[in-house]
């Protein structure tokens, strides 16, 4: 967990379970990625903070800028830690047949159901879906990176989640492309929001 301190002049705190950490191979890799993870999120946040707070960390400037900026801030460090992840459990091997053949019968099957599952729930709590869907869309750039013949233009998204095409293809392409700017996270809300619609439109037309 990160703790995030008053202002960018002060030292940020990673809080890491010991006991996780020497039996990290028992963990799969998971909790070394679970750091990095972290530390993605507190590299983002302090260059965030730095450039459009006056290095105070405070979440009650600009909230629109902050709403875009948080849930990008999701999809760039699941992107980058599950790029990690990848390298630590197939090192030579993460672009080989064998990795492909993995993604497309184990990894695809089961994150598609799980943001499936989070779609159709008309119970789930907007957030969440939003949270668990940087989640997905981040680890899917990776996959599209490893092998763009059999993940590019969007061809392997969850079918819950090509309902929303062609929103759900602006948005992912935003993701992918962060200008760094601080209307990019203005932009990234509102096509948040209308994401947010479309699944309203969706779930009452059942």
């Amino acid at each position: 967990m990160i703790c995030v301190p008053n202002t960018t002049n002060e030292e940020t705190t990673l809080i890491i379970n010991y006991d996780r950490v020497i039996n990290y191979k028992e963990n799969n890799c998971q909790v070394i990625c679970t750091i990095f993870h972290e530390l993605i999120h507190a590299k983002d946040y302090y260059e965030y903070y730095k450039k459009y707070c006056d290095g105070i960390y405070d979440s009650s400037i600009d909230r629109d800028s902050q709403y875009g900026f948080f849930n990008w801030s999701e999809f760039n460090a699941k992107r980058i830690s599950y790029f990690e992840y990848c390298y630590l459990i197939n090192e030579d091997k993460v672009k080989s047949q064998e990795a492909l053949n993995n993604i497309k019968e184990h990894e695809i099957p089961l994150q598609n159901k799980m943001m499936e599952k989070y779609l159709v729930d008309d119970e789930t709590d907007m957030e969440e879906i939003i949270y668990n869907l940087m989640l997905y869309l981040g680890r899917y750039s990776v996959w599209e990176e490893f092998f763009p013949d059999e993940f590019n233009n969007n061809k392997m998204f969850s079918k819950e989640l090509k309902k929303y095409e062609p929103l759900i293809n602006v948005l992912y392409n935003h993701l992918k492309h962060n200008l760094k700017e601080f209307d990019y996270y203005i932009e990234l809300r509102e096509l948040i929001s209308y994401f947010k619609g479309e699944r309203v439109n969706l779930s009452s037309k059942k």
